[in-house]
């Protein structure tokens, strides 16, 4: 269990950020310097992000990338969807009502994931459109932590 979001979610997030400020296409080798993040690991994650149909990739000496969405129909889930990743602060394991590897709900349960699916429906609501709107960036945040607040 963790309730962390990973690198590789923040990476991809970031790529997709970088993708969708880009005039035309972009290479690998511009997001991975820009990013500071390893071409070979941006590789992966773009390969990911292409295999879910976010992006598109264009071959050639002039080649590179482009969004394949309009980027106010992407989400952050989305995003960490087509990497792999998901939002889990529950020790479930998907069972109903298993927590701790009994049939029993832990203690705290109820509170956990009400705080997952918060954090799930705000990531779910959070496109790139609003990422890259930085006006609409301090709405949002102040939306999180209602949703945050209100589930604990």
């Amino acid at each position: 269990m963790s309730t962390k979001i990973t690198t590789k979610t923040q990476y991809a997030v970031a790529a997709m950020i970088e993708i969708a400020q880009s005039e035309g296409l972009i290479s690998i080798a511009k997001i991975s310097s820009n990013q500071s993040i390893s071409f070979d690991y941006m590789s992966v994650i773009l390969s990911e992000l292409q295999r879910k149909k976010l992006i598109m990739s264009i071959r050639g000496r002039r080649g590179g990338y482009k969004i394949a969405r309009p980027i106010d129909d992407i989400s952050i889930v989305d995003i960490m969807e087509a990497i792999g990743e998901k939002i889990k602060i529950t020790r479930c394991n998907g069972r109903e009502g298993s927590c701790n590897g009994s049939k029993i709900k832990c203690t705290a349960h109820n509170m956990w994931k009400k705080l997952e699916d918060n954090m799930s429906e705000y990531l779910s609501s959070m496109t790139l459109k609003d990422i890259l709107n930085i006006e609409g960036n301090l709405d949002d945040l102040t939306k999180c932590n209602h949703l945050l607040i209100r589930s604990i």
